[in-house]
């Protein structure tokens, strides 16, 4: 029974006939002896089914609805549409007056705006079905059950709530949902490095093949969101969550390379390799049409930027020149504690590898004190 439930309301209006026929056939059934005078539960059953077919199909609907908005929220994570192309965009006239359901022209998600037509298409559907309305109407009331307990209750104990009254909650409700975004957007982007060895054994080939290609993809994931985020936020609030993805990855890079140990000279040579696909990231704090000029002030927003290029110097110069770089503080973004993890994992023992130690650890036992 359950493949005859419609998907469409209009085709519920056929259901009266087949209602007729369902209980001719449990009528057949009983004069023929399949179902006794004690059995009614049994002989109805069929008839009963056919009867709450509104219910039926508006279960199968809301199946549907969700089914449906996952698809949509899954699917085209990048892909925008403007405003004025959206329902968002759409006017309409309210008894000789304008309403304007209107913002000024903007990118926005086209997934969000394929939910929002999903939503007033499956409404405009339950108007025409009363289960569906009712099922509708429950939904919704139990939503604004739940907002009605959030509000700050007033003296005069207001039994009316507009939307203003609702606005900060929703405003919180969107704050919580947006980091949220962003926290699994930027686990999404470091979970790439789960599959570059932990930087390790790069003088490997495959191993390096394999860490470089998902060097690549995490970059090109980066900058599509950029490309999305470029177009839908202003200026500075774009810088400053760019910045925050760059420098979670610069971050992760450095802790990785610091944690590794005996480095062979053709590894820092692979390291500083990939190190150089960072570069790309400039690109992403220039609008088209910018200098590149304007790419580095810009830049100051991510705090690890000169760290990372300190970092890959030291991987590209002898020792020597690492402690002449040290001594006129061109190494000031790596603590003497980082250097002297870098220096334990790259260098072999010999005198000047000995007296730079000795030199760090002056300066940490200061500090420390």
């Amino acid at each position: 029974m359950k493949s005859i439930v419609p998907n469409e309301s209009s085709q519920l209006s056929l259901f009266p006939l087949i209602q007729d026929q369902t209980k001719q056939f449990e009528t057949n059934l009983y004069n023929i002896g399949l179902f006794s005078g004690n059995q009614m539960n049994k002989r109805n059953v069929l008839s009963l089914y056919i009867d709450n077919i509104e219910i039926h199909f508006a279960e199968k609907k809301r199946d549907h609805i969700l089914f449906t908005a996952r698809e949509i929220i899954i699917h085209d994570k990048y892909d925008s549409i403007n405003s004025d192309q959206s329902l968002l965009g759409e006017t309409e006239q309210n008894q000789g007056n304008l309403q304007l359901f209107y913002f000024s022209n903007r990118l926005i998600f086209k997934s969000a705006n394929d939910l929002v037509l999903l939503c007033k298409n499956s409404l405009s559907e339950s108007l025409k079905s009363s289960s569906l309305c009712c099922l509708f109407a429950t939904h919704t009331f139990m939503v604004a059950f739940e907002f009605q307990q959030q509000l700050h209750q007033k003296e005069d104990d207001k039994f009316l709530y507009t939307f203003i009254d609702c606005a900060p909650l929703f405003k919180d409700h969107a704050d919580t949902f947006f980091k949220e975004y962003i926290e699994k957007q930027k686990q999404s982007i470091l979970s790439y490095y789960e599959n570059c060895n932990g930087l390790d054994d790069t003088k490997d080939d495959e191993v390096m093949q394999n860490t470089e290609s998902n060097f690549k993809r995490m970059l090109n994931e980066v900058s599509k969101l950029a490309t999305t985020w470029r177009t839908a936020f202003t200026t500075e609030d774009y810088l400053s969550l760019v910045a925050f993805f760059v420098n979670s990855i610069l971050s992760k890079f450095i802790d990785m390379l610091l944690a590794l140990e005996n480095i062979s000279s053709l590894e820092t040579s692979r390291l500083s390799q990939l190190c150089s696909h960072f570069l790309m990231f400039q690109q992403l704090f220039l609008y088209p049409g910018e200098p590149e000029e304007l790419a580095k002030p810009r830049m100051k927003l991510i705090k690890n930027w000169k760290k990372v290029w300190q970092l890959n110097r030291v991987l590209d110069l002898t020792l020597s020149e690492i402690v002449g770089l040290y001594n006129k503080g061109l190494l000031s973004r790596l603590s003497n504690q980082e250097l002297k993890m870098l220096v334990l994992s790259i260098f072999a023992e010999f005198d000047l590898r000995t007296t730079f130690l000795e030199t760090l650890d002056n300066k940490i036992n200061r500090i420390n004190k």
